[in-house]
């Protein structure tokens, strides 16, 4: 088994200073990559990240009544 550039870099003295570990097991989807290596940890990574963001302010404020578009009026009624 090959230790990969990530691997080395999950398992540094901060990481063990805090007990940080690998799990012992292959996550599922990525068993056919060699577990520990370069394209097994691409393979986590593309099914486990996501965003912290919290999508906001993408609807429409609108000039009146009459905008269809909008979901609340410039005085957000």
């Amino acid at each position: 088994m090959s230790e990969s550039f990530i691997y080395s870099l999950i398992l540094n003295a901060a990481m063990k200073q805090i007990g940080g570990r690998l799990m012992p097991e292959h996550l599922p989807g990525c068993e056919a990559f060699e577990f520990k290596s370069d394209q097994y940890y691409e393979c986590i990574m593309r099914h486990v990240t996501l965003t912290a963001y919290k999508y906001a302010g993408s609807n429409s404020i609108g000039k009146g009544l009459a905008d269809p578009d909008a979901v609340v009026d410039s005085n957000l009624r």
